[in-house]
């Protein structure tokens, strides 16, 4: 495909991820997987294109309201070309009238473009903090809240591109035998900074197709969402329930952690989520995870309380700390769903809390930045529930990770600047 195409196919995604009210990540795995005839090359200029377009997007529609210019993922995208180039050159370039290019300007289009350009070469007074950050306006005291005078440096970070991270399986091979087997497939990787089985490889290769994939000898798995499952401190003979566990990424990691005499339990509300385990635990080859299905009945919960060791809660959240791999999430995330989110956490850390046996270990976590779903939900539990106490996380990371950069708060928030890792929230609990 021709350059000029890829831009096209990049405005159809915001164009029916806007219609649709769903995820541009999701469209666009529909989108491509309807067009087989595009080649990896042209899904990776497609997919680059359509992340820094909806990356700029928060700062191009401010400018279209200082001019009353009105949004579209067409405007949006013509903008965009205006904006890095400061010239037309480019935009008329993709508009050579030849198929799958961008349809000619239309004279209404071709009036907002001049001027668009004009503006673009004026001063600009400082845009508001919300434009700066590219975050939604309403959000702004959540994040003062979590950054106070880091919140441009850190959210600015979140407009980086997110690496791949790789978890090792250790039950078939270690970490430094698959970096070796990496260097000499021409790979370019290395270890993680702070997961001691972790690789982060560097581009986007294809690890699916690789027979150390398809033989579970590796999972992709961001290095922020490894450390959770390091600080979740399990040994060899404990008991686990992964209480939120969602597709079993972190279910799988802790498996590995506690075998061969510990078992792991995954529970879910969902059992398309739990499906999703099937697959990787045959790829794993371990055999001590036992999926259950939690339904608002179930005999099993009151017959398991206080009989975990480790009950971890990767709660449902805003998401915001996966902005980097999911940047129109920002656009999608409303007051009200804000809302359900922390109702859900209060309630589902209720529901885990009796689960824990007396000495064990409750694990709060959630992939948001907003102290309102982390260091809030940890202080009002702290009250509901007086048989836990709060644990400085700094002893744990240090018995765990190791003496590198010990975290001095009682709680941990993870950071793409501070730590390039995702937005993960770490809190732990004790039954005393």
């Amino acid at each position: 495909m021709r350059q000029p195409a890829c831009f096209q196919a990049a405005i159809e995604i915001i164009e029916l991820s806007d219609k649709q009210d769903r995820p541009a990540s999701a469209v666009t795995a529909e989108y491509l997987r309807s067009r087989r005839y595009i080649g990896a090359k042209d899904r990776k200029n497609i997919q680059e294109t359509l992340f820094s377009l909806i990356r700029n997007r928060y700062f191009i529609e401010w400018q279209f309201s200082q001019i009353d210019v009105e949004y579209s993922a067409r405007a949006l995208a013509f903008a965009y070309l205006i904006k890095i180039n400061e010239s037309l050159d480019q935009l008329n370039s993709y508009l050579d009238g030849a198929p799958y290019s961008p349809a000619p300007l239309s004279p209404t289009e071709h009036t907002w473009v001049t001027q668009y350009l004009e503006y673009c070469k004026r001063p600009i007074y400082q845009p508001p903090l919300w434009v700066q950050g590219n975050y939604p306006q309403w959000l702004e005291n959540e994040l003062l809240k979590t950054y106070g005078s880091e919140l441009i440096p850190e959210m600015q970070a979140f407009d980086s591109n997110a690496p791949m991270d790789l978890r090792v399986n250790t039950t078939k091979t270690t970490r430094s035998a698959l970096l070796k087997k990496f260097q000499q497939d021409g790979i370019q990787a290395q270890p993680t900074k702070y997961a001691k089985n972790g690789i982060r490889v560097l581009g986007r290769p294809a690890l699916l197709s690789t027979k150390e994939y398809r033989q579970g000898k590796i999972e992709i798995q961001d290095e922020g969402s490894q450390i959770i499952t390091e600080l979740v401190s399990a040994c060899s003979n404990h008991h686990i329930v992964d209480f939120c566990a969602g597709a079993g990424g972190k279910s799988l990691a802790l498996a590995e952690k506690c075998a061969p005499n510990g078992k792991v339990i995954s529970c879910d509300t969902s059992q398309k989520r739990l499906n999703k385990i099937k697959p990787r635990l045959a790829r794993s080859g371990l055999k001590n995870i036992e999926i259950k299905h939690l339904e608002k009945t179930s005999d099993w919960q009151k017959a398991a309380e206080q009989t975990a060791d480790r009950v971890l809660v990767d709660t449902p959240c805003s998401g915001t700390g996966t902005w980097r791999r999911d940047p129109d999430a920002r656009t999608r995330l409303t007051e009200k769903s804000l809302a359900d989110y922390k109702r859900q956490q209060s309630e589902i850390l209720d529901e885990a809390a009796p689960l824990v046996k007396q000495g064990g270990r409750l694990i709060y976590a959630t992939c948001s930045i907003l102290a309102s779903e982390n260091l809030e939900q940890v202080e009002n539990f702290v009250q509901r529930q007086k048989m836990f106490r709060l644990l400085p996380i700094g002893e744990i990371w240090r018995k765990e990770i190791g003496n590198i950069e010990v975290p001095t708060t009682n709680t941990l928030q993870l950071t793409p600047k501070q730590h390039a890792v995702d937005g993960f929230y770490i809190a732990i609990f004790e039954r005393i």
